[in-house]
């Protein structure tokens, strides 16, 4: 399976690729804190300003953040458009739920 996909002219990584390849980005990641990750969890709508580096901040296109999630590097795919959205499926969103010590997402979505 390739790690990297061209989709509509952009390279992004595909997210099933990434514990592959997360041993040699280097510093092509965006480190954010874990309020950062909740935030985006739970859908709030950020501005790509508000979340990026300001050598960023005109960016458009996908992402990798990192952050430190109970004592481990967390990779976390995002795009940055307008706003920032997650490029990642329910169950790895549960994953790092679970790991935030947050209810899964079906949980959220019955309250």
């Amino acid at each position: 399976m390739p790690c990297f996909v061209n989709n509509k002219g952009l390279w992004r990584t595909r997210q099933e690729a990434i514990p592959a390849i997360e041993g040699i980005l280097g510093d092509v990641t965006v480190e954010i804190d874990n309020d950062d990750v909740i935030a985006l969890l739970n859908n709030e709508a950020i501005l790509k300003q508000d979340m990026l580096p300001e050598t960023m901040s005109d960016y458009c296109g996908p992402l990798i953040f990192t952050s430190n999630v109970a004592g481990c590097r967390t990779l976390v795919s995002a795009w940055s458009g307008t706003w920032i959205s997650l490029m990642i499926g329910t169950t790895e969103r549960d994953i790092i739920r679970a790991k935030l010590g947050l209810p899964f997402e079906h949980e959220v979505e019955e309250e």
